[in-house]
Formats: structure tokens, C-alpha cells, sequence
């Protein structure tokens, strides 16, 4: 879960720049058309106005009082009609409002005069009346009041209803389907309605200007001025009077509410793995804002930050999905540059510089006379990266023109004619394109004039294509190795791995299947993973089936060993590694041996395999019946010398008186003595049933983890010392030779001798240079000594006292035979430096 989290930033993120953006009111346009879609929907609520066209000779004293007189609840002129209400009963003026229209410049302080007019007693009160406020060309808000001195001012429709939104402006609703009542004022004042018509109702006069002119565009017609200033202001107190007025949020809950929806988001994807999922959810929180927002419109008149919210959802949903896929891509990278590795160490893709010479030997070797494998440049001669008995010299100026006429950079194993390129060449001279597409190379060639030079273009052809393999999988993989940006995407370099890969895969099964002897490889699990036709045949001829056949079945199939002594030989192997043979039988004129071979579990146990290898030893066993033969014919003639020198001997002794006699005695006692002697040697040599070898034969190993291993050896004794053990490895270490033991035992001497010499709180570097040719260890530290001193130690070592400079002393001897080198500096105060030259593979 904590590693999840890192993958709420782009929800942060997303959250902050909506909020931003609501701030600047960039969202204004959205908010305000979602609210329009939900504000025009049809309503049950009946209307609350009537609007009353007034005529000009209608007293508007007369006419509020037969308003009251049918029930009304308020009279409201939306302009003062200059009458006189005097005659007007308290209680009627009480209910009786007269508005008067704020100029547009009045937006901050105004005057008394201007604004307020004064209050004349008798006369019903004058409220201000703000024309209907647009947002981007759409009138759907009026002011809740205006600011006078210090004080506020309310207008005349909040008046009217008695209500105070919350807000500066309040919104307004316009359902399709309310429609208010117009009236003539003859109709109110001749007595066409009866009493009670107008119960509870709020009745609007207006002049007939203010019913027919100065239309505005509104949600109901947002493309037409159709709705005049009476009938906005009879839905602006429709909606007061029946509480389905709506205003914004503040700024804060704004900002709280998108922060919340880009979070609550982010999450959710966080733990919706597949991109199918996420963009369900995306959809779910998208309708669940929106019903959200019909909710708290409805039940609380509050108007969501809608353009915000979506937003923030929107980046949020995009970013998470974003960095979700680039954390995968990382992982995969970091998982697909250590598969290369592994799979392609020790080949020409790794040391890619070797390369040209690597396809020049092969060249040659395939009986190509003549080549040069050139690099093209822009505006330049090419560049020569190889070449066999050939020169860039051999290419004119016209040779060029024609090379590079028809030549676009894309790599093809197809040879074409270059014959006219290269006409003092012998043979049939080609020309092929290899390399990637952001490295191409020309590849001219001809094996000569001599008979079988035209059966060469097959092998040709198979050099081309493996150069051309390697050359696109390197531009593609190797971009990061060599410190450089990837050329293709990740999805692009995982196919080009995958494809590696599996050639590599099908290059080592038939390599594995050019062998003699018969192999097959299991899991460690017991899975069989590869058997060669070898093998196969005889799991067939035991009637066993090479699929799904078991490691020890094989054993007791080809082996005289029982179920448990097959098992107890396949656990020693599983648990310890190395290997184990038994002698195979059942194959008649056969001699062979089953070999078990297996990785050490705790040093391999992610790879672990195991390998059975039946391999002929008819000839062995030949020649070890040969050998018994020789010895037995040896033994009986060295019988036969002996008793030779065993009669001398005795003859020897009887002949005192005959020193001639004796001296030829003891002549053939040394003779048969020789002749024994010469035998024995004969017969050691051919006796020796192995090839005498160091025991510590030198072999390519890698260096970096001998080092890591012996650091982690010595991290106790460091401890308690104080002092810390630094290794500066290279990311990806080469093969050295030498032997493992010896260099481990060596290298842990060293840090032994430089930790007691440490002070408390100082540090011990070890570092691996691997140069072309030369693997370098260095090994600096400590207070050090003069090197005189160590010359002596090392020349004389303290065996009793200081182990560690015997076993420096030895190992150095053992290191000169595999051409390494040990030299070393040491200075009192300045500390020492011991350096390892091994030789390396390149």
C-alpha cells in the first residue's frame, strides 16, 4: 500500500491545477450549461406570479387594491408608477413594492440620490431592480443585493420573497413547463375575476415596454432574446417564493470538492489494475458527479463545481493511468536489460566493437575474397569498419555516386549486383544493406573467380542475416547500457528482447543437439525443458515418454540403481549441486556413463536446472582393457627381471674367487635393474587414469561477486573495528581468469590486514576496474606502514603471529601461473593500496 500511494501525485497534481482553473473562472461556461440541462427540466410546482400588463390610464393604487381585493399576496411594480397611494390602506401599502433599475455603471458605492431614493411616507417602498446578469451571453442569475455605504441592500425580488440567499448572485431556474399568467389591468379592475382568483399570489405589473422589449437570451432560448425583463423577474421570485433557487459554493468548498473527487479517483485506479477497469471507473465517477450534482441542486439549491470536478476526475484519471503505465514500463526495463544479459553475455551483441573484426574471420573463413563493410555518412566518404584485401581506395567518385544513388537507409539481407561499382574486382561482386535503420551499413563482396564461388552466397546470405539480427536488437536494447536514451519505445524493445531472446534459445538447442552425446535439461522442479534427438532415442527405446517423463524414472531406466538409490543420488545433487555419474546399461556394444549435474541451490536457486548427460565410453573402456593388458605384460617381464637380478644376485655371492665372473654378475643385475626401472615408468604413464592438474587451475570466473561475498564475510569484523567496507563494482562485470578459492582467500587476507590496521570511523574501498584486456582489484586503506617493512613481511611472513601475509605470500605464487599480477604501496600515515592484475576475457 505504501508504494501505491506514490501514484496519488498525478491526482495532487490534477487537483490543483482544476482548482486553479475554477479559481479563474475557466470552468464558468461548463457550470453553466450543465446547470442550464438541469435547471429547464420540467417541475410540479405551480406558478406563484401572475404578471399584469399595466395600462398607463389605471390608477396603480386602484389596481394594487382590487389585486388585494382577489387575494393577492404582494403587488410588485417593476417600475415606480409616479401614483398616488395615499389612499391605499396600511395594511395593503405594507404588502406593495415599487422597484426601481440600478444603472449598470452603479457596481460599487453610489449616491443617495442616485441609488436610494428617499423613503416618503404614505408611499409603498422603492427596492432597487438589477437587470438580469449574463454569463458568456446567457442570462440565468440576478444580484442577491447591492453594497451602500456600509451597508447592504436588498433587491427587489429577495424583498418580495424575504429571502437572503447565501450568495452574492443566486441562480435561476427556468422549467419548460411553467408558465406564468398575463393579465391586463381592465381585467383586474372590471371585475372578470372573482375573489380568491389570486390567493397567495404574487402579482408583478409591469408596463407593456417591460413585457414586450429588452428580451434576453436565457436557458430556455440561449440562441434567441425571447424572454423579456417581466417575465425573468417573475422566474427569479418564482423561485424565490418556492425555495428552488440555487447558488455556487464558495471558493473553499469549491477547492475542497475537486480535491476530493481527483483523489477519491486516483485511488480507485490506484487498486483497478487493467486499463479496461480504469476507464469503467472513470465513467462511474463521471454519471456519479452528475447525479450528485441533480441531487444538491434539488434538495439543497447548491451548484456544484462541475467544470472543476470533471476536470480534476479527467487529469487524474489520465495522469494515475499515465504514471501507472510508466512505473510498468520502468520495471519492465529494469527487468529486460538483465534478461539481455543473461542471455546474450559473452557474445558480439555484448562487446559490440568486436564486431567488424568478428565479421571479418567469419568472412574469410567462408572464402569471401574481397569486402569492405562500410558505414555511410552524410556529406562524406564512408566510413571503413572492415575489410579483406581491400581498401576504401578502390571506390571512386563515380563508384560512390552510383552506391549511394538508389540508397535509402533501410536495412535488407537481399545482395544486389555491384558489379558496375566495383569492375576490377574478380567474381561476382555484391552488395548488401545490414543494420539497423538508424545505423545502417554497405557490405561489398565477391568470393573470386574460382569454381565454387557462387555456392558461397548461401553462407553469405546466413552472415548477413545473424549481422543484421544482432545490429537491430543492439540499436534497440543497448541504448541504455551505453548511457544513452532509447531509441524505441519500451514495447518495441520488448519484442526486440523477446525476439532475441528466443534466437538465442533456438541457436542453443541446436547447438545442444550438434552434440554426440545425449542431453536433457529439467526444471528444477522436474519439468523436462530441452532433449536432444540423442536422448530422445533412448527414453523412447525405454519406453518413456521424453515429455512428461521424471528425473528419476530416467535413473532407474538407464542405470542398475534402485527407486531410493536413485532418489537418494538426485537429492545429494538438488541440495549440494555438482554432479554424480552411474554407469548406463542395457545398450548392447555400448559402453556409456549417465552424468547429474546441477547448480549449487544457494548460489543459483532462482535458475536452478538439472542435466543428464549419457555420454560413449566404449573407447575409454578400450583403452582401459588396453591399459590392464599392458600392465599385465608389464608385471611379468618386471617378474621376470626381477628374478633375473634375484639369480645374479645369488651367483654374485658364490663367485668369490672368479672376479671376472662377478663383475659380469653385477653388470646384468644393473642392466635387469634399468630395464625394471624403465618398465615401472612406462607403466605409470600408461596407468595414469587422469591428466596430472594444478589444483588450482585457472578458469573464467567473475570478479564482483568474490567481492561482494567476501565483504559480506567480513561486515562482522569491520563492525568492530568501526571501520566500513566501500565496493565500487562495475554494473555489469566481465569474465577473469583465475580460481575463485585462491582470490577469495586472497582478497579476504587483504581486508583482514588493512581493517586492523584502521582507525575507528574510516572507511575501506574496494574496487573492479575492467579494462580491454586487464581486470584490475583495488584494495586502499588503513594507517599503512613503510613499504620496506611489508617487503619484509611478505618475503618472511610471522606464521604465529599474523596469518594473513603467509596466505598473501602463497596466493601471489599460485596468481603468477594464470599471468596475474600482485603489486602493492603502503606509507605510514597514508594507508595502503594492494592491487590484482588478472587477465580478461574479452
Amino acid at each position: 500500500m505504501a508504494k501505491d500511494t506514490q501514484y496519488l501525485l498525478p491526482a495532487a497534481i490534477a487537483a490543483v491545477l482544476a482548482t486553479c482553473l475554477q479559481l479563474l473562472g475557466a470552468f464558468q461556461i461548463a457550470d453553466g450549461l450543465i446547470f442550464d440541462r438541469l435547471s429547464v427540466r420540467p417541475t410540479d410546482a405551480y406558478p406563484e406570479v401572475v404578471i399584469v400588463e399595466n395600462a398607463e390610464a389605471t390608477s396603480a393604487a386602484d389596481l394594487a387594491q382590487a389585486s388585494f381585493v382577489l387575494g393577492a399576496q404582494n403587488v410588485v411594480f417593476l417600475s415606480d408608477p409616479e401614483g398616488d397611494f395615499s389612499a391605499l390602506p396600511p395594511r395593503y401599502l405594507a404588502r406593495t413594492k415599487l422597484g426601481y433599475l440600478v444603472p449598470a455603471s452603479a457596481s460599487g458605492n453610489f449616491s443617495i440620490e442616485m441609488a436610494v431614493p428617499a423613503k416618503v411616507p404614505g408611499h409603498p417602498e422603492r427596492l432597487p431592480r438589477a437587470a438580469p446578469m449574463a454569463e458568456y451571453g446567457i442570462h440565468r442569475a440576478l444580484p442577491t443585493g447591492i453594497r451602500f455605504d456600509a451597508r447592504r441592500l436588498g433587491m427587489l425580488e429577495t424583498s418580495v420573497a424575504d429571502v437572503r440567499p447565501a450568495s452574492d448572485k443566486y441562480y435561476i431556474p427556468m422549467p419548460r413547463n411553467l408558465s406564468f399568467a398575463v393579465l391586463t389591468s381592465e381585467q383586474i379592475m372590471t371585475g372578470n375575476l372573482a375573489e380568491g382568483d389570486l390567493a397567495g399570489m404574487t402579482v408583478l405589473v409591469a408596463t407593456p415596454a417591460e413585457l414586450r422589449s429588452n428580451r434576453v437570451t436565457t436557458p430556455l432560448s440561449p440562441d434567441t432574446a425571447a424572454v423579456p425583463p417581466a417575465q425573468f423577474s417573475a422566474y427569479a421570485m418564482q423561485a424565490l417564493l418556492t425555495n428552488t433557487s440555487s447558488t455556487k459554493f464558495s471558493l473553499t468548498v469549491a477547492a475542497a470538492l475537486i480535491f476530493a473527487t481527483a483523489i477519491l479517483c486516483g485511488l480507485g485506479l490506484i487498486f483497478t489494475r487493467r486499463r479496461i477497469h480504469s476507464f469503467f471507473l472513470s465513467g462511474a465517477f463521471i454519471v456519479g458527479i452528475m447525479v450528485s450534482g441533480w441531487i444538491v441542486l434539488e434538495t439543497a439549491g447548491r451548484i456544484l463545481p462541475f467544470g472543476g470536478m470533471l476536470s480534476a476526475l479527467i487529469l487524474s484519471a489520465f495522469g494515475t493511468v499515465a504514471l501507472q503505465g510508466r512505473r510498468k514500463d520502468l520495471r519492465l526495463e529494469r527487468a529486460l536489460v538483465p534478461a539481455i544479459e543473461q542471455t546474450v553475455s559473452h557474445t558480439a551483441f555484448r562487446n559490440r566493437d568486436t564486431l567488424p573484426d568478428l565479421f571479418t574471420a567469419t568472412a574469410a573463413t567462408a572464402g569471401i575474397a574481397k569486402m569492405l563493410l562500410l558505414r555511410p555518412r552524410k556529406r562524406a566518404r564512408p566510413d571503413v569498419l572492415a575489410s579483406i584485401e581491400a581498401g576504401i581506395s578502390d571506390l571512386d567518385e563515380s563508384a560512390f555516386y552510383e552506391l549511394f544513388r538508389n540508397f535509402d537507409g533501410s536495412p535488407s539481407i537481399m545482395s544486389a549486383d555491384a558489379g558496375d561499382v566495383l569492375p576490377d574486382w574478380p567474381g561476382n561482386v555484391r552488395l548488401r544493406t545490414i543494420g539497423s535503420r538508424h545505423e545502417p551499413f554497405l557490405w561489398l563482396y565477391t568470393f573470386g573467380d574460382h569454381p565454387e564461388a557462387e555456392g558461397g552466397e548461401f553462407i553469405a546470405g546466413s552472415i548477413a542475416q545473424s549481422f543484421l539480427a544482432l545490429q537491430i536488437s543492439h540499436a534497440s536494447l543497448s541504448a541504455q547500457q551505453r548511457g544513452l536514451r532509447a531509441v524505441d519505445p519500451v514495447d518495441f524493445r520488448v519484442v526486440n528482447a523477446i525476439e532475441l531472446i528466443a534466437r538465442h534459445g533456438r541457436q542453443l538447442r541446436k547447438a545442444v543437439d550438434q552434440l554426440h552425446s545425449a542431453v536433457m535439461v529439467f526444471d528444477v522442479v522436474g519439468f523436462p525443458l530441452h532433449a536432444n534427438p540423442q536422448m530422445i532415442d533412448l527414453l523412447e527405446a525405454a519406453d518413456l515418454n521424453p515429455q512428461t517423463v521424471l528425473m528419476s524414472q530416467v535413473i532407474e531406466s538407464l542405470t542398475e540403481l534402485t527407486d531410493g538409490q536413485a532418489e537418494a543420488l538426485l537429492r545429494d545433487v538438488l541440495r549440494e549441486g555438482g554432479e554424480a555419474s552411474a554407469t548406463v546399461h542395457g545398450i548392447p556394444g555400448l559402453n556409456a556413463t549417465l552424468r547429474i549435474a546441477s547448480p549449487d541451490p544457494a548460489v543459483s536457486a532462482r535458475e536452478n536446472v538439472v542435466v543428464f548427460e549419457v555420454f560413449d565410453t566404449t573407447e575409454l573402456a578400450r583403452l582401459s582393457d588396453l591399459r590392464r593388458a599392458v600392465s599385465e605384460f608389464v608385471d611379468v617381464q618386471m617378474r621376470n627381471d626381477l628374478e633375473t637380478i634375484a639369480l645374479g644376485a645369488a651367483l654374485a655371492r658364490k663367485s668369490d674367487g672368479n672376479e671376472g665372473r662377478r663383475l659380469r654378475m653385477i653388470d646384468r643385475i644393473v642392466q635387469a635393474t634399468q630395464t625394471a626401472t624403465s618398465r615401472l615408468d612406462s607403466m605409470n604413464a600408461l596407468a595414469r587414469n587422469v591428466p596430472v592438474a594444478n589444483e588450482f587451475t585457472a578458469h573464467p570466473i567473475q570478479l564482483a561477486p568474490i567481492a561482494e561475498k567476501v565483504r559480506a564475510q567480513l561486515v562482522d569484523l569491520a563492525a568492530s573495528y568501526e571501520v566500513e567496507i566501500e565496493l565500487n563494482l562495475p554494473g555489469v562485470s566481465g569474465y577473469s581468469v583465475g580460481d575463485p578459492f585462491v582470490l577469495s582467500k586472497m582478497l579476504e587476507a587483504l581486508l583482514r590486514l588493512v581493517i586492523a590496521d584502521s582507525p575507528p570511523e574510516s572507511k575501506i574501498s574496494v574496487s573492479l576496474v575492467e579494462e580491454a584486456a586487464r581486470s584490475r582489484i583495488n584494495v586502499t586503506g588503513g594507517f599503512g606502514m613503510a613499504r620496506e617493512r611489508l617487503k619484509q613481511a611478505f618475503a618472511a611472513p610471522p606464521r604465529n603471529e599474523i596469518p594473513e601475509f603467509e596466505i598473501i605470500k602463497e596466493s601471489a605464487l599460485v596468481i603468477t601461473g594464470w599471468g596475474a599480477d600482485f603489486t602493492y604501496e603502503s606509507e605510514t600515515g597514508r594507508g595502503y593500496n594492494f592491487e590484482l592484475t588478472l587477465r580478461r576475457i574479452v
